[in-house]
């Protein structure tokens, strides 16, 4: 990097992130150009003081199982890359017995590994059986990085299972399934045979009126009765924010969940948090990507604004600063945020996409930084009023698929089957879906109202649109070609809708046709039906 593009990141920097009690360094760095995007931040305060962090990488660039861990020796005012881990993702870092370990997945919805390292981070074990690290191979598996918890005698670990064929056994549309791991605290934490595995609960799209769309990334928190509960990130995209409390019995092994009193409201419950109890306030405290209560974009993607949170019962949570902010949710993100109390400070490791000197981030979702934040004196921290504070700007929405990116776009994700609402503003319901398209998912726009959809082309694909008519004065239709599938949705004139295909390739950027009442909506490729449960 030259001295100007280092000078004009540190401004950068200091116009976003400078207070007088906030400070931020940058643990590691990743520009959008090199579509390796970083991921699962954790950190840790070793035995001696020194501050250890992670995270993985993912992304076209890069596959998807590879951590890397970073060490500071200076309270986090600079870092260096001590290890690079294969077969290791989604993982946390915790401190026991004065040794390191990591427990995660060994690849994106991989198995179930922990290692242990004796010299601070810099070399690690092999999970190459059940003896050495191995500790779920029977299955597809997803975490984040969160708490691990003493409790009761106990290590405790939350834990999702993919069940995508078992769930449709049960009618269920959600995928990743929570359940417990705990072993007995003097015990050898690389043997599997230490470990007691919860069983799975199922969750129910009717759940929350219908609008429940899953849960993941659990944490492991005690309650203050000593009660042991799995408290999870839930898919709930519009309305006030949730999160999903399942009980834990005390020797580990049974998991419950009541839909109708363990849902409770939580800032940020959308995305992924990290609860820890703190035994000088006698509050849980949290770290959350807060939303102004009048934001209509997607929940999950307005990841913009970090604050610090509490609870003392962890029913009720009480916003007390502003940590980050950006006005923009397109291309600005800080969030899942890991974190520790360190006397009467926070430290934190932030996933972070934020301008930089080579155009910013891929986008919210995809960060280009990994960063080391302070929190000063946080316990007395009380400067949040109300929702005001935000400033939003989510002219646009946006989805990243593995086939292409939507840059822009006042859509939603719904499904298309016989008695969905076809548009947002109004009750018209879709009819006559043809099977091959029943259950596929498309953007669901407010008809009549202008559109500017954009895509990025990520690999070759065949982009299929409906759209209400042929003829769309003044708009470009060269390119995309008709198909015999049609439907239609009940207005008056029961309009007909007409399938619209066309190839595209890596780095085009295509401008979705518009302009008549309907606009055009994007049907997504099939491997994308899971797409809501899919993406972190």
């Amino acid at each position: 990097m030259n001295y100007k593009s280092f000078i004009i990141i540190v401004l950068l920097f200091m116009i976003c992130f400078s207070t007088d009690i906030f400070s931020a360094a940058t643990i590691n760095y990743s520009p959008a150009s090199s579509k390796i995007y970083i991921g699962s931040p954790s950190i840790v305060i070793d035995y001696n003081g020194c501050y250890v962090a992670s995270h993985d990488y993912f992304g076209p660039g890069i596959s998807q199982d590879t951590t890397v861990v970073f060490r500071s020796d200076d309270r986090g005012l600079t870092w260096h890359k001590i290890s690079t881990i294969k077969g290791q993702w989604w993982s946390t870092l915790f401190l026991h017995d004065n040794q390191l370990y990591l427990l995660g997945t060994d690849k994106d919805n991989g198995k179930v590994v922990i290692r242990r390292s004796i010299d601070g981070g810099s070399n690690w074990t092999s999970p190459d059986n059940s003896t050495t690290g191995l500790l779920l191979s029977d299955g597809r598996y997803g975490c984040a990085p969160g708490a691990v918890v003493v409790s009761d005698g106990r290590i405790w670990r939350a834990m999702e299972k993919l069940l995508k064929n078992e769930n449709k056994k049960h009618n269920k549309k959600t995928d990743y399934e929570p359940f417990m791991m705990s072993a007995p605290i003097n015990s050898n934490l690389l043997d599997a045979n230490n470990w007691s595995i919860s069983n799975v609960v199922f969750g129910n799209t009717a759940w929350l009126g219908g609008k429940f769309r899953g849960w993941l990334e659990g944490n492991a928190v005690a309650s203050p009765s000593g009660e042991m509960f799995d408290i999870l990130r839930v898919r709930y995209l519009i309305g006030t924010e949730k999160a999903a409390l399942v009980h834990i019995s005390q020797d580990g092994r049974v998991a419950t969940f009541n839909e109708s009193h363990d849902f409770i409201d939580f800032p940020g419950g959308s995305k992924k948090f990290t609860i820890r109890f703190d035994p000088v306030s006698h509050q849980y405290w949290s770290l959350v990507n807060l939303i102004p209560p009048q934001a209509s974009e997607r929940h999950d993607h307005i990841r913009n604004t970090l604050a610090l949170a509490s609870s003392s019962d962890l029913h009720t949570w009480n916003i007390h600063s502003i940590i980050m902010h950006h006005p923009d949710t397109k291309k600005h993100g800080f969030h899942y945020a890991d974190w520790q109390f360190d006397g009467n400070d926070i430290v934190a490791a932030i996933r972070a996409a934020n301008d930089d000197a080579h155009g910013g981030a891929h986008s919210f979702h995809d960060a280009n930084y990994f960063l080391f934040q302070r929190i000063t004196n946080f316990r007395t921290l009380n400067d949040y009023k109300d929702s005001s504070q935000l400033i939003l700007n989510e002219k646009s929405g946006g989805l990243d698929l593995p086939e292409f990116s939507i840059l822009d776009g006042n859509f939603s994700i719904q499904e298309l089957n016989n008695g969905n609402l076809a548009f947002s503003n109004r009750k018209y319901l879709l009819e006559n879906i043809p099977q091959e398209l029943a259950g596929r998912k498309y953007t669901q726009l407010p008809g009549g109202s202008p559109q500017d959809i954009t895509i990025h082309i990520i690999k070759e694909v065949t982009l299929e649109i409906a759209t209400a008519s042929i003829d769309q004065p003044g708009i470009d239709m060269n390119g995309w070609k008709q198909t015999s599938t049609q439907f239609s949705y009940g207005d008056a004139k029961h309009t007909q809708m007409i399938l619209f295909e066309r190839k595209a390739n890596p780095g085009e950027e295509i401008h979705l046709p518009k302009g008549n009442w309907s606009g055009a909506l994007l049907i997504l490729p099939v491997s994308d039906v899971d797409l809501d449960l899919e993406e972190r």
